[in-house]
């Protein structure tokens, strides 16, 4: 999505939309403005449904006050002409009543955002703000307050978030994250006590190596390459319908006959990412003017120590990263499928793929084709780019059956008996 072609209503059009189809908002609920280039608001309306709104609905608002006067803007406009005038640095606000958000504001605490580097990386610096009724002047005044201070999220108390950013890709992005991150503290909390990252462990996922890299020279791209790039284009867009990558989560990879690779691209909205956008990589070198994914290099070890890996899948899916946070075990010989196509899923400590990549590829095999990284989420192998993905999505809904049992720890396993039956009937 090219934002700097994009007229502001069709923006906020866009940005509703996909808000209220991730079932973050509801069909009243929430709203999102822009600042223009000749410093204009334009705003969602009130009173209108958030599933079917149209360029048409927007509203904008100049020196004189609304221009459309078909529809009225949103009544929290107050609040967002308090926000833009609070830093200048800001150009687009998002408002919502996403589930887990609402349950932190419920309780009146912050979701903890040093749980997993991504939410820290993404989110920045997040505040509570005390109730005041929506609407409000006094809002708006607590929320330019607390934006003055230089953070980028605001929970509300008994309400919901408001996030402001340059732009409405940057608003949406630490909106999703942090949602994310709040529904996989909930799930951990389930199980235990929930693990957080010091700041010197979080700069260990702030790794620049990827953008460092030397280039290729260009070459026709082969029948085989481009039909790679269309696989993964559509692996990655199913990927994020199921949930289990989210706009900045996710990276895929697949290899090539001749032994280079094409993995996602770093820095892009996972929604957006297509064939073309894929980054080919060989033998070190990085197809020229495109960054990798942050894991290229343990990717690129990967492929180099296992002959028959053909694909591979970083994610953070809500439920298995709940399973991350804490010392509660997925155990995939609870069920034939989980066991058939994982074997073992081993747990690695965090920041072991960042120090330690050489020694995180040797741990993937034939018995061992995923494993855990604690706080970071998990790395799965496959023979093809379905294989692969099937594992991932596997692992995810055991992880979803593990989280919805009665307490932690109820899943009865089973027996060795019944595990050499399935290891007489599936080998390999």
């Amino acid at each position: 999505m090219r934002l700097e072609i994009m007229h502001p209503a069709d923006q906020l059009v866009a940005f509703m939309t996909r808000i209220y189809a991730n079932r973050l908002t509801t069909a009243s609920g929430g709203n999102l403005s822009i600042l223009d280039s000749n410093g204009h608001i334009w705003i969602t309306p009130t009173a209108l449904d958030k599933g079917i709104l149209t360029r048409g609905d927007m509203v904008q608002i100049t020196d004189q006050g609304p221009v459309n006067t078909r529809v009225a803007p949103s009544s929290e406009l107050p609040f967002h002409q308090a926000i833009y005038k609070s830093r200048n640095n800001i150009r687009a606000i998002l408002h919502a009543h996403s589930p887990a958000l609402v349950s932190f504001a419920l309780m009146r605490e912050l979701p903890d955002v040093r749980l997993m580097p991504v939410t820290r990386i993404v989110c920045g610096p997040i505040a509570l703000a005390p109730y005041a009724r929506m609407g409000s002047e006094e809002l708006g005044d607590i929320l330019a307050a607390e934006f003055k201070k230089g953070v980028n999220a605001v929970l509300m108390e008994n309400h919901g978030v408001v996030v402001a950013a340059e732009n409405m890709q940057k608003a949406y992005s630490i909106f999703e994250t942090l949602e994310l991150a709040a529904r996989i503290e909930l799930h951990a909390r389930r199980l235990g006590n929930p693990r957080s990252l010091t700041e010197e462990e979080i700069d260990l996922a702030r790794t620049r190596e990827h953008t460092r890299m030397t280039e290729l020279t260009p070459r026709p791209r082969s029948p085989e390459e481009l039909d790679l790039r269309r696989e993964l284009a559509r692996m990655m867009q199913r990927a994020v319908d199921q949930k289990l990558f989210a706009a900045n989560t996710g990276t895929v990879s697949a290899r090539l006959s001749d032994g280079s690779f094409l993995i996602s691209p770093y820095g892009r909205d996972r929604l957006d990412v297509g064939a073309e956008d894929f980054v080919l990589v060989r033998r070190g070198l990085k197809e020229a003017g495109k960054t990798p994914s942050r894991a290229v290099f343990i990717h690129e070890m990967i492929y180099h120590r296992n002959p028959t890996v053909q694909s591979i899948i970083n994610a953070q899916p809500p439920y298995l990263m709940a399973f991350t946070l804490t010392d509660l075990e997925i155990d995939v010989r609870s069920m034939p499928e989980p066991y058939i196509l994982l074997h073992n899923l081993p747990r690695a400590s965090y920041g072991f793929n960042y120090t330690q990549p050489q020694r995180t590829a040797s741990l993937f095999g034939p018995q061992t084709p995923a494993i855990l990284l604690e706080n970071d989420g998990v790395i799965v192998t496959g023979e093809t780019i379905a294989k692969a993905y099937d594992r991932l999505e596997v692992v995810e809904f055991m992880s979803r059956s593990l989280l919805e049992l009665p307490s932690p720890g109820r899943a009865v396993r089973l027996s060795d008996d019944q595990l050499a039956d399935l290891d007489t009937h599936f080998p390999g």
